[in-house]
């Protein structure tokens, strides 16, 4: 593939190579065999070492499984990418998944990608998981002493079963499809009679925001208070009018300082948190900060761009979350493309990451719910949302007035202003969404004003006020009641805006 790439590298951007590397695989690629013709790979197992072609996606996405959208999105990237850079961004990625690199193998990653696409689309196989070996595929059916001394298959009557070691999660193929068994050994989060839990309800210590500040009050029913935890500055996406850049931030918190800021949020009084970012996927601590919120007795949410919201992640941490939001600005991929929401193609990785969630609440009797996020700009404010939101399944949907912050996004931003007539009227289009059970939450630029409880990767409040950020001093040095303060919070607005409501 890469004879083949520097045969073509002439008058070619790198994203045009990549397109040309993966028509010359559609030609050339031989005949699937017939056993497989009639089959559709959901989810397969690879097998390889550091060179291979899946470990190359998994040094340059962060993921161990993948699909279809994740390798377009990595060769997207990588195409973007100067081909000089590439061995600095894989050092740079290799120092946390312990992968060595060899820069000189840095010029097969946009061929070795193509590869893997052409492949996965020509053998329609949906899902992969990389598990790394110690010798090439043709080694391993020889030589046993490769293989990671892990629990093997066996085969009984021809048909694979699983084998359970000390409690572990093995997969069984019957009738032809991949299924996960949970049976007896597997680990699985107990909530019964006689456990201690928190209990957060009507009637319990909750706050009272009195002058900015937090005060405990017992006599009146729970308020419920939400944080949005933007725990990740960084986003493998560009939106234009992204307003969440965190320029000044150099480190976000330790896991350990975040748990702490976890359990004072709790303490005072807040009844839902909501991890959002940049990408809050790409922080490696999310799963684990999701869950330490859930058995602090905390609601918990997640706002997404759903690029890496793998079927994976949500097996793993699904149980823990309450609602699961994904951000999607148009129907026309073509308008995301341009403002940066993806690489075109982001309809359809919205449409996955709602389909996966309803998936799982279906297998695992969940009850995750489903929330939309869209930004209504000049771009997009025609547009007729309500077969998407319908046929999705999405329980909530918000609404935002394309917002201006001075510092954030305000470079540009008369290109995709809208007048308040255009987004009323969007709002009115979709009012009859209502009658089938859907909540609109539309917020004009007011409504987003000193409304929300915000806390940067560093672990400081911050609030929208008059179009430009203020900022408190850290909340572990200071305080909750103290640092909510300094920002001007105020608790009605965000009641007006609907942001109080039960999960």
């Amino acid at each position: 593939m890469r004879a083949v790439a520097s045969a073509m590298e002439a008058g070619l951007t790198r994203g045009q190579l990549s397109e040309a590397l993966l028509a010359y695989l559609r030609t050339e690629l031989k005949t699937v065999p017939l056993w497989l013709q009639t089959e559709v790979l959901h989810s397969v197992v690879a097998i390889g070492s550091s060179q291979s072609i899946f470990n190359q996606q998994r040094v340059l996405s962060g993921l161990v499984t993948f699909d279809q959208f994740d390798v377009e999105r990595t060769l997207a990237e990588v195409a973007a990418i100067p081909e000089h850079m590439l061995p600095a961004l894989e050092r740079e990625r290799s120092a946390a998944l312990e992968y060595v690199v060899k820069e000189e193998n840095a010029q097969y990653a946009l061929p070795k990608l193509a590869l893997l696409l052409g492949a996965m689309r020509h053998l329609r196989i949906g899902e992969v998981t990389f598990k790394p070996t110690n010798g090439n595929c043709l080694a391993l059916l020889t030589h046993g002493d490769l293989w990671p001394s892990v629990p093997s298959p066996v085969f009984s009557e021809g048909t694979l079963k699983p084998v359970l070691s000390e409690g572990t999660l093995q997969p069984v193929l019957s009738e032809g499809t991949l299924q996960p068994v949970f049976s007896e050994g597997t680990l699985q989060p107990v909530f019964s009679e006689g456990t201690l839990q928190p209990v957060f309800s009507e009637g319990t210590l909750k706050p009272v925001l009195s002058e900015g500040t937090l005060q405990p009050v017992s006599s009146e029913p729970a308020r419920l208070l939400t944080v949005n935890w933007h725990l990740e500055k960084h986003c493998n996406y560009k939106c234009s009018f992204c307003y969440a850049h965190f320029a000044d931030v150099v480190k976000g918190l330790e896991k350990a300082d975040g748990i702490k800021l976890l359990r004072s949020l709790r303490d005072a009084g807040f009844f839902k948190v909501n991890f959002a970012g940049g990408e809050p996927l790409l922080n490696q601590h999310l799963g684990e900060y999701v869950k330490a919120a859930k058995e602090l007795g905390l609601k918990t949410s997640i706002i997404t761009n759903a690029s890496r919201l793998t079927a994976t992640w949500l097996e793993s941490y699904g149980p823990f979350l309450d609602q699961i939001g994904v951000s999607c600005d148009s129907l026309d991929d073509q308008v995301n493309k341009e403002m940066g929401r993806g690489f075109g193609n982001h309809v359809a990785v919205t449409e996955r990451a709602l389909r996966r969630v309803h998936q799982l609440n279906e297998t695992r009797g969940l009850d995750v719910k489903v929330k939309l996020n869209t930004v209504v700009m000049r771009q997009n404010h025609f547009e007729d949302w309500s077969d998407f939101i319908v046929r999705n399944g999405v329980q909530r949907w918000k609404v935002f007035k394309v917002l201006r912050i001075e510092g954030e996004n305000d470079k540009g931003f008369e290109d995709k202003a809208v007048s308040d007539v255009d987004f009323e009227a969007f709002v009115a289009r979709h009012a009859h969404l209502e009658k089938r059970g859907v909540v609109v939450a539309a917020e004009d630029n007011d409504a987003m004003t000193l409304s929300y409880v915000m806390v940067t990767p560093d672990g400081r409040f911050y609030q929208n006020t008059d179009g430009r950020y203020t900022y408190s001093e850290p909340v572990l040095a200071v305080g909750v009641d103290e640092a909510l303060r300094q920002t001007g919070f105020d608790y009605e607005k965000f009641v007006d805006r609907g942001g109080a409501y039960r999960l």
